[in-house]
């Protein structure tokens, strides 16, 4: 997911620079990425442990496959890697929008979640896209609109996405979730107008991306289709959850991102970055891992409308 949402701020990026693909570059940027967030994940299930062994036992620490003091090492050598390969490979500005999403990732796990709630998650994931946006031009970071619309996209995605997973975590005996979604817990009700809220800002804002951003009207169709259809699982989802619509809910959601911020940086890339054979592979096996993920994505709403049927 994160190197989903780097490559897309850094295509833009390369397209407002009119720079060539750097493919050395991309590679190692991606890399840099998907170890950190892995060092983010590992983190979390560290300070999760304890409460692991009753909602997720089966986890790598709560299940004994990995000891508390090995994910510690395992999340700060996953740091130090991404981090280096950042400082060595781009510039400060990049390493210090990473460093900063580390450290407030890390006060999530142990303070935000639990103290403040769900929402406080959301501008840290933002965080990414603008990593990978000033990865190669830091210094219009902050005098294009463009890299802050895709800031907000992200945001508001993983606002939504959380909220609708809240249930699986466990509802209380007033069917308010167990973890607050901003200081307090909500109701389903509640929790569903937000996730409502969030994915339609989300549908509005992606239409209103291609309007700012060099996009084809591939991505306008891509986007319009899932943004409607992940909107209308979360609202059913969440007007009667249970735990495994709100898993399934999840799935789509996280495919819905998959596929929103891949297409925007494959759109761009065609046009206006491939120029030779090596980057026109690299672009077929990327359109090929994305019919995948449309399929999954084709697959998981399918199961979703049947076990509504069923139930």
């Amino acid at each position: 997911m994160g190197v989903c949402f780097a490559t897309s701020g850094a295509v833009l990026a390369l397209y407002s620079k009119h720079l060539p693909l750097p493919l050395f570059q991309c590679v190692i940027g991606a890399v840099a990425v998907f170890v950190t967030v892995g060092g983010m994940h590992t983190l979390n299930d560290f300070f999760d442990r304890v409460r692991d062994r009753n909602i997720w036992p089966y986890r790598p620490i709560p299940s004994g496959r990995l000891s508390p003091s090995h994910a510690l090492i395992l999340a700060i050598s996953l740091f130090f890697m991404g981090l280096s390969l950042v400082v060595v490979y781009f510039n400060i500005v990049c390493f210090t929008i990473f460093f900063v999403s580390i450290i407030l990732g890390a006060i999530y796990s142990k303070y935000l979640r639990d103290k403040v709630g769900y929402l406080s998650l959301p501008p840290i994931v933002g965080l990414i896209p603008l990593g990978g946006y000033a990865a190669f031009a830091p210094y219009d970071l902050f005098s294009s609109y463009t890299p802050w619309a895709l800031y907000l996209m992200a945001t508001l995605w993983q606002a939504g996405h959380i909220l609708i997973y809240s249930p699986a975590h466990g509802l209380r005996h007033d069917a308010k979730t167990m973890v607050p979604a901003f200081i307090v817990s909500l109701g389903t009700r509640a929790n569903a107008a937000l996730i409502v809220l969030f994915f339609s800002a989300l549908l509005a804002l992606s239409l209103h991306f291609y309007l700012i951003a060099p996009l084809s009207i591939l991505y306008l169709i891509i986007a319009v289709i899932l943004g409607l259809t992940t909107l209308l699982v979360s609202l059913k989802t969440m007007i009667n959850p249970t735990f495994k619509k709100s898993v399934i809910a999840f799935n789509v959601a996280t495919l819905y991102a998959v596929i929103i911020f891949s297409t925007i940086a494959l759109d761009i890339f065609l046009r206006f970055l491939a120029c030779d054979f090596v980057t026109y592979i690299l672009w077929l096996i990327s359109c090929i891992g994305i019919i995948v993920v449309v399929s999954s994505f084709i697959y998981e709403t399918w199961k979703f409308y049947v076990g509504i049927r069923d139930e």
